[in-house]
């Protein structure tokens, strides 16, 4: 029971982003708007055959490619709608910034099975001890090269963060689903997106505070180290509450979603004062 209204929800919330797309399409008749809408469509069929399987016949269907093919079908929508919004030149730098977060992953990998053996760390505190640490200093590192070198403005240097975080994510999530199959599909969708919103919460404290106080030695060294801090122990938490699973797995995935959302709403807020 408890499985068909978690997919009942996630029907209605893409329905609802299907609705609102397809009006602003045709309000603009913008590509990205088209885009956008097939993302939400494709997204809320898959959901939707699942959730009748589920109410129909009482059962997951065992035979779910059905469902598989319309959800990769959206993320490939998605995929085209981020590549049609920048403009050739914005693009090579954020290729950049993605190759940047994917290598981050790769060495923060090695780095946490180095320092795991070196402590003799056993899986629990390696995840909530070690891996916070290695892996925020290295998502930081190509951040701080891109503001000494070439001095961004703020807004680019937000996306830049953005872009190096959802990278990392990403390149985790993918070694997540090698190494473990993906034979629970549902909590591998759970899992990225929390995971993926953490990352990009860590990596939108860097964004939104760095650029502004770079040009004072004073507030750069502070900030510098107290956002790591914060960034270390925002991350540190989500792994324990991962780590110790049940209910409080659950709530570790949805901490970062709702923090995600208070960041959006807060932006959008500050921008209406602005005007």
């Amino acid at each position: 029971m408890l499985e068909l209204w978690d997919y009942l929800v996630q029907f209605l919330a893409t329905a609802y982003g299907f609705c609102a797309a397809l009006r602003e399409y045709y309000r603009a008749r913008r590509q990205t708007w088209f885009l956008l809408t097939c993302f939400y469509a494709t997204f809320a069929l898959g959901t939707l055959y699942w959730t009748l399987h589920l109410l129909l016949r009482q059962e997951t269907p065992q035979v779910f490619y059905v469902s598989d093919l319309a959800w990769l079908a959206s993320f490939v929508f998605l995929l085209a709608l981020t590549l049609t919004l920048p403009t050739a030149e914005e693009r090579r730098p954020l290729l950049l910034f993605c190759l940047a977060g994917m290598g981050m992953c790769l060495l923060a990998a090695y780095l946490n099975t180095f320092f795991a053996q070196l402590y003799a760390a056993d899986a629990l505190n390696a995840a909530a001890q070690i891996a916070p640490v290695v892996e925020e200093i290295m998502k930081l590192l190509p951040l701080l090269f891109y503001l000494a070198v070439f001095e961004p403005d703020a807004e680019r240097f937000r996306l830049a963060a953005i872009v190096v975080a959802a990278s990392f994510a990403t390149f985790e999530n993918v070694c997540y689903l090698t190494q473990n199959g993906a034979g629970q599909f549902v909590y591998l969708l759970i899992r990225g997106f929390g995971t993926g919103a953490m990352h990009i919460v860590c990596g939108s404290v860097y964004g939104r505070v760095l650029r502004p106080v770079w040009g004072s030695r004073p507030l750069r060294a502070a900030c510098l180290f107290g956002l790591l801090c914060v960034a270390i122990i925002y991350h540190a938490i989500y792994n324990l509450l991962v780590s110790v699973g049940g209910t409080a797995q659950l709530l570790a995935y949805a901490i970062p979603l709702l923090t995600a959302l208070c960041f959006r709403l807060l932006g959008q807020q500050t921008a209406a004062q602005r005007q």
